[in-house]
């Protein structure tokens, strides 16, 4: 009995064993892929036109990024979530200016990421490349469209990446692997440079891991476009999702609207 107990014992270690196995190598039937990258073509931020210049850093200086695939690269062909993408389009010949944007203040950019197929998903999930890895959580789906910039940032290989969001397409990620994901209002961002799926909801959004980060790219990024200058005259506050986010929170957001104009209606 003893023996059969301990053969019983192996042969259920065994069976455990070969299906976390299997898990890691799949999720839903799709091949895990480890490297959220397509391609890694180095960007490197200009120098400065003078000596004396180098002692003021640029606000990016000293981190790096990706890029989702969708944008475009100046002597690289531009992907879109497919292989046939590539082998039926030209070389480009510029770079998205939100690319251009965060090298030129100081970021060097290290490549483009994975992305679902034409973005038409925000799962993750690829007939063509499989499933990046989620490094908040090993056997789920990343998210997407942009799952490639989520997870990059995610597993610390970049410090920020861009990605785009026309229906959640990067906040869905940002929720699914753990860190910060930003959609700015429609048109504040240049699109220009990136392929299309729906321009009149598509925006550049941008993830990083803190809130800090978070900032600063959107400093950089929101500073360069139009602003608004315009003043909100009311403000409407979700007090059943307040109460749900917690008292820290609550109290953070009530401190806030205390600060607003007195022309600025608080609901």
């Amino acid at each position: 009995m003893r023996i059969f107990a301990l053969t019983a014992g192996f042969v259920a270690s065994l069976f455990a064993f070969l299906i976390r196995k299997r898990k890691r190598r799949s999720v839903g039937g799709r091949a895990i892929v480890s490297d959220p990258f397509v391609s890694r073509v180095e960007l490197n931020p200009p120098e400065p036109p003078s000596p004396s210049l180098r002692l003021a850093k640029p606000p990016l200086s000293g981190l790096t990024f990706a890029y989702k695939e969708c944008f475009g690269v100046e002597g690289q062909v531009t992907g879109f979530g497919i292989p046939l993408w590539k082998s039926t389009h030209l070389i480009s010949t510029a770079t998205s200016p939100a690319v251009t944007l965060c090298v030129n203040s100081g970021a060097k950019a290290l490549g483009s990421t994975f992305m679902d197929e034409l973005a038409y998903s925000i799962l993750g999930d690829s007939n063509h490349s499989g499933v990046c890895t989620n490094p908040a959580a090993r056997h789920r789906l990343p998210g997407g469209s942009s799952s490639g910039s989520a997870v990059a940032v995610a597993s610390s290989q970049v410090d920020f990446a861009l990605g785009t969001d026309t229906a959640g397409s990067v906040r869905v990620p940002a929720a699914f692997c753990g860190v910060f994901g930003f959609r700015p209002t429609h048109g504040k961002v240049a699109i220009r440079g990136v392929i299309p799926m729906a321009p009149s909801f598509d925006t550049v959004g941008w993830f990083a891991r803190d809130a800090l980060t978070l900032r600063k790219i959107g400093e950089t990024l929101l500073t360069a476009g139009a602003r608004s200058t315009r003043t909100p005259t009311k403000v409407i506050l979700l007090e059943d999702a307040l109460a749900l986010s917690g008292e820290a929170n609550k109290t953070a957001v009530q401190v806030s609207c205390r600060r607003l104009p007195s022309t600025c209606a608080v609901e």
